[in-house]
This record gives structure tokens, C-alpha cells and sequence, in this order.
């Protein structure tokens, strides 16, 4: 846990995720925008780069995406306590909303005006995902061998019945191995460049 653990922060951490919870329409990935205006900009408890990282490691647990990043969030700032304060924000409004639904949802189904908000609702989703989509892509494709795999994992999604899990793992090995030889390269040509440093200054 964290020292110095302060109610204050386990308030935001709440309320911040009480106002994220219910813009997670079509899954996890839609609160991108609303997750990254509130812990970049707002609190400053992650970097830019670091939101994909968190929806990265939410999305290989099992579980809902947004609410395994609130609880990852949550223990980042606040430890143990943050975790509850963060999951039970994410929770909270999504509960409520369900309970009324459920309540009242079987009298107002066959309503048109329902039926006209859930008819814009869906294309609204679909532009909130493909926002999300478009800044990921600006901090994950760094170089031409990510490109590759951000393609090779919609056409493998696109034309076969693949498990995302397996995509997942493939992806991080791939990666991993990658990263290790871009690394080995790295170090193999390091005493290389310092020769040719320290000579240029001389």
C-alpha cells in the first residue's frame, strides 16, 4: 500500500469513476476518452502513453476491461483502499442504471421514443470506439513492426475464429522477442558507437 494514503484522493478516485462508469457503452474500450481526459489532464495519476498500457494488461484479465483498469488505477494512487474506491465507482452508477432498467425497461420497451435513443446510441458507440482507436494508435505504432501487428490482428479477428486471448498472448510474445533482439542489436552495437564517439571527440 501506499504511504500517505489520504481520503482525499479515495473521494476523486470514487467520483471520478462514478462519472466514467456510464459512458461505458459497447464495452470497455469506449471510455477511453473519458478515462484519459480524467487521469491525464484532470488528476495527472498516469501519462498519456500509459493508458493504453493499463487497457493493455485489463484486457489479457479476466473480467470487465473498464472495471479491471479502475481497479489498476485505483491501486496506482491509492493502494488497496484505491482499489475499492475505484472499482466501487466504477460500479455504482452501472448498478443503478441496470436496477432501473430492469425496473421499468419491460413497460417502456416498445416506446418509439426507446426505440429512436437506442437506434442513436449505437452509431454514437461506434464513433466513441473508433476515437479511442485512432489516439491508441498515435502512442502504441511506433515503428513499421508495430504497424505489422495492429494489422496481422485485425485481419486474423476479421478472417478467422481465433480466441483475442490467443491473439493477445501471440502479440505479447512476438513483442517480447522483438523487443530482445532489438535489444541484444542495441547492446552489440553500443561499444561500437562509443569508439566512434570518444574518437570524434578527441
Amino acid at each position: 500500500m501506499q504511504q500517505g494514503i489520504s481520503l482525499k484522493a479515495l473521494w476523486q478516485l470514487f467520483f471520478a469513476f462514478c462519472k466514467i462508469s456510464p459512458v461505458t457503452f459497447g464495452g470497455g474500450y469506449a471510455i477511453i476518452p473519458s478515462l484519459e481526459e480524467a487521469m491525464v489532464n484532470r488528476y495527472r495519476w498516469c501519462k498519456r502513453d500509459e493508458i493504453l498500457d493499463v487497457l493493455s494488461i485489463a484486457q489479457t484479465i479476466p473480467g470487465s476491461v473498464a472495471l479491471n483498469a479502475a481497479a489498476f488505477i485505483g491501486y496506482r494512487v491509492a493502494g488497496i483502499p484505491g482499489v475499492l474506491a475505484a472499482s466501487i465507482g466504477m460500479l455504482l452508477p452501472t448498478f443503478l442504471i441496470v436496477l432501473v432498467l430492469a425496473v421499468f425497461f419491460i413497460g417502456i420497451k416498445d416506446m418509439p421514443q426507446v426505440r429512436w435513443a437506442l437506434f442513436g446510441i449505437a452509431p454514437a458507440v461506434v464513433g466513441l470506439i473508433m476515437f479511442a482507436g485512432l489516439r491508441t494508435i498515435k502512442s502504441s505504432v511506433e515503428d513499421i513492426v508495430c504497424l505489422f501487428l495492429m494489422i496481422g490482428t485485425f485481419l486474423l479477428l476479421l478472417l478467422t475464429n481465433l480466441n483475442p486471448i490467443i491473439i493477445l498472448i501471440l502479440g505479447g510474445t512476438l513483442g517480447g522477442v522483438l523487443g530482445w533482439i532489438k535489444y541484444k542489436k542495441n547492446e552489440k552495437n553500443k561499444p561500437e558507437n562509443d569508439i566512434k564517439r570518444h574518437s570524434a571527440d578527441q
